[in-house]
């Protein structure tokens, strides 16, 4: 069976980093792999370097227009296109609109509907896309078991060497630290506000934000004194391009909170990896929800909350027990270990079943 995997993103990103443990997993004695790349070519590329082995043909359509690729697509016989980007950057559209496959598929990179009537399928699960919401897309709803979004696993990624002391970014050595490492424009008043109630209600606490932006820095110590909370209570995070020591330096909080309506998706994996426990709120829309999909099936729906209020007793009430937080943190330990999140061949074998029925419905 010939699968295309048509994807914006070969390179230093989440949909890669996920993917790439399920391009090695496949099994090549039933599936032929095809890459098509639509994504500017990036120099010294690490990331797609690691995964071009296990195609059978690496295509970079990046600069051949849509009528081209479709011809391309079919002269390869492919049986099923996966499009890996849906509508975020570099995303074509144009060549499922057009069908590049008997078969066409949205997974992964877009968290909803494509809105195309020549997307024939979207691969989600049951939390991420209840039953009672299938109405609403437009493609036919498959389901994973379990949930749709493994641990991203690159061969790329080597481990860090790194051990971070909280001095080193003038965190407090006794206190409560919550992280909140989101991009800036995924924080909204509604979930500042309670970030903030929650840091009232647990002693010096301080909430450790990741920021390279000096307005979103500014804007955000100024909504924060308008909430009434001193500016020495946030501490700003610069990234770091080093995947494996940012990991290293999320274990040096204590509580990782989420943001809302728009959750982490694949980098609720790199907080596993830090034993760092995460407060969820559950939302009804597919983006928000994809955090509570991972942590419902790893078994953490206790730190999962379904209203705003809920989210802020279980982190206040997780914050004022150190014991809960080492007991959490020792379970997501054991998680990593042994969860089937973390099983790349058991998931792409999941996978590959779909497929199978899939063609089996065509």
């Amino acid at each position: 069976i010939k699968i295309g995997y048509f994807c914006g993103d070969f390179h230093n990103h989440p949909v890669l980093h996920i993917m790439s443990e399920i391009f090695k997993n496949h099994n090549k004695s039933k599936f032929e792999l095809y890459a098509f790349s639509h994504g500017p070519e990036v120099k010294n590329n690490i990331w797609k370097d690691s995964v071009t082995k296990y195609f059978k043909k690496f295509y970079n359509i990046y600069n051949i227009n849509d009528e081209e690729v479709v011809k391309l697509s079919r002269n390869e016989n492919i049986d099923i296109a996966v499009n890996l980007t849906g509508l975020t950057e570099h995303s074509r559209t144009g060549i499922f609109y057009n069908r590049v496959a008997p078969i066409q598929i949205n997974y992964l990179g877009f968290p909803g509907t494509i809105g195309l009537k020549s997307m024939d399928y979207i691969i989600a699960d049951k939390k991420v896309i209840p039953k009672n919401q299938k109405k609403y897309y437009i493609e036919k709803v498959c389901y994973l078991p379990k949930c749709y979004i493994p641990n991203a696993k690159n061969e790329a990624l080597k481990i860090s060497e790194k051990k971070f002391l909280r001095s080193e970014f003038n965190l407090p050595e006794n206190e409560i630290v919550f992280c909140a490492f989101h991009n800036p424009h995924k924080i909204n008043p509604e979930i500042f506000d309670l970030w903030i109630n929650i840091l009232k209600k647990t002693g010096n606490s301080v909430l450790w934000i990741k920021s390279n932006n000096e307005i979103a820095k500014k804007n955000i110590l100024h909504e924060a004194k308008k909430r009434g909370l001193g500016s020495k209570r946030i501490i700003f995070a610069e990234s770091l391009t080093n995947i494996s020591d940012h990991v290293e330096r999320l274990k040096l909080a204590d509580i990782f909170l989420d943001s809302y309506p728009y959750a982490s998706h694949s980098t609720i994996y790199d907080y596993f990896k830090a034993y760092l426990p995460v407060i969820i709120r559950e939302g009804n829309s597919f983006p928000s929800r994809v955090s509570s999909s991972i942590y419902s099936a790893a078994g953490l729906s206790k730190l999962i909350a379904k209203n705003n209020l809920d989210y802020e007793k279980i982190a206040i009430d997780l914050a004022n027990n150190k014991s809960k937080i080492l007991k959490f943190k020792n379970i997501i330990k054991n998680k990593v270990k042994n969860n089937y999140l973390f099983d790349g061949k058991k998931f792409t074998n999941n996978l590959e079943n779909l497929y199978l029925e899939i063609i089996r419905m065509n």
